[in-house]
């Protein structure tokens, strides 16, 4: 039975060469829009899920006045005060950027803007593997620094580049002590060099409790109560006279670091070049336009089939006189509509990779199809179901019910091509694609405006 039902199928689809390319073709398009779209959503949402204590990581950040202005400078000394006097705090990591500084070794000299600042337990508290070093103590003294892979590749080639000392700014020398794995690209720390926070006294960032230089990471225990370590934080920040606690109602709070990249309620002052940032909105409005652009397609789809039923009525009129049941030819035409999304789908993912680099381009992102992650898997899996359903239930539906005594008198053909749904699936199709363009219009043209509107001066005769 099966087999027959992929046979005709088969043949239907290479009778009629044009309009199953229509058919197919739009289904491909949609599905390689819907497949980008769905990468970039899944590439949003699994930031920092490399990290293997994500659950226990908060950041800790402050807000004033009711969350009337929040940020993530913390001071120096909040760090490690609060890994001593809370016992649900079992270890921190306080970490700051810079803006774009030059490293010399030898002959070798170039800027580097992806340098941080921090601790050494940045490497036991994070998932950021060590090729070479121990975690313990590549930081441990000031002029101390872990580079990138990329990095020692630059500079050094093919040496080992433990032990060599470079400079920083002509003036600094550090010592490299390690290399880290070239960092993730969805990691929402993003950086290059790291040297010992002990290089911050030297180089003159305050060190007090009023000196808000730094973001502080800690690692909570096990089941520990959020509300009660926040609690003891502020109490730890009055405790040690913190002036901004103490005198402006700023209070302390904590992030999880699942939480961080798509937050965009905080002010991240000078580290957003070295903190990548989301916006959890953009993933909602872009699942909805996924969502739309897959209805259009199927929408297209169920048009194209119904609208050939004029062509398909005498081979179900035989087949039910001869004694075909309702659901063996509902199985036919869903198996037909299975075969077509499955070939789509295929044709679509071969589309997709052709277009991913424009596509990474367009978003600044490094995204793959990664067939060994599961959710790339599953998204495949649910667009398929989900297309099986909306583009092959309805047709098969309607082109099963035709009754033979129908076909015979030209009912069925008169039904078909007055089918009000169909009215309705164009209606949609047309309406939300005209909303598409207008919105993309309207974003291209707000954009361009802030681009090229004059401001008044010429500002490329103008330095600061």
């Amino acid at each position: 039975m099966l087999k027959n039902y992929f046979k005709i199928a088969l043949r239907n689809l290479l009778h009629r060469k044009t309009i199953s390319l229509i058919n197919i073709g739009g289904l491909v398009i949609g599905m390689a829009c819907v497949i980008l779209i769905t990468q970039w959503v899944i590439n949003e949402l699994s930031f920092d899920s490399f990290h293997k204590n994500r659950d226990n990581i908060y950041r800790i950040y402050y807000d004033i006045g009711n969350n009337t202005e929040r940020g993530i400078e913390t001071p120096a000394p909040l760090g490690p005060a609060v890994r001593d006097e809370i016992p649900e705090i079992v270890n921190y990591v306080r970490y700051t950027g810079t803006s774009q500084i030059y490293f010399q070794y030898n002959q070798q000299v170039h800027y580097e803007n992806k340098v941080v600042f921090a601790d050494g337990s940045l490497f036991k508290m994070f998932s950021f593997p060590l090729l070479i070093g121990d975690p313990k103590t590549v930081l441990e003294q000031p002029n101390n620094i872990v580079i990138s892979e990329s990095i020692a590749r630059k500079y050094f080639g093919d040496e080992n580049p433990v032990n060599k000392v470079m400079m920083i700014e002509g003036k600094y020398p550090v010592t490299v002590k390690g290399v880290f794995k070239d960092v993730p690209q969805n990691s929402s720390l993003d950086f290059n060099v790291v040297v010992s926070f002990k290089m911050t006294k030297t180089i003159g960032y305050g060190q007090k409790w009023g000196d808000f230089n730094f973001t502080t990471y800690v690692q909570l225990a096990n089941n520990s109560n959020i509300n009660d370590v926040i609690s003891k934080v502020n109490q730890c920040a009055v405790e040690h006279q913190c002036p901004p606690v103490v005198r402006h109602n700023m209070k302390f709070n904590l992030q999880n670091l699942s939480e961080i990249h798509l937050d965009a309620s905080i002010n991240y002052g000078d580290e957003e070049d070295l903190i990548v940032l989301g916006n959890k909105t953009y993933v909602y409005i872009f699942s909805i336009i996924a969502v739309l652009i897959l209805c259009i397609a199927c929408a297209n789809f169920i048009n194209l089939t119904t609208a050939q039923a004029i062509v398909r009525y005498k081979e179900i009129g035989i087949k039910k006189t001869i004694g075909a049941t309702r659901k063996q030819i509902l199985a036919q035409f869903i198996g037909e509509s299975v075969i077509f999304i499955f070939i789509a789908l295929v044709i679509a993912l071969m589309l997709a990779e052709v277009s991913l680099p424009f596509f990474n381009e367009l978003t600044h992102k490094n995204i793959s199809i990664d067939f060994g992650n599961y959710k790339v898997i599953l998204s495949l899996i649910t667009i398929f179901i989900v297309s099986g359903f909306l583009a092959g239930f309805y047709p098969a539906f309607v082109l099963s019910s035709y009754q033979p005594t129908n076909i015979i008198s030209g009912k069925g053909i008169s039904r078909t091509a007055k089918g009000n749904l169909r009215k309705i699936f164009i209606a949609f199709q047309f309406t939300v694609s005209i909303a598409l363009i207008s919105c993309f219009i309207i974003f291209h043209n707000q954009l361009s405006f802030i681009q090229n509107k004059s401001l008044g001066f010429d500002k490329e005769n103008i330095i600061y």
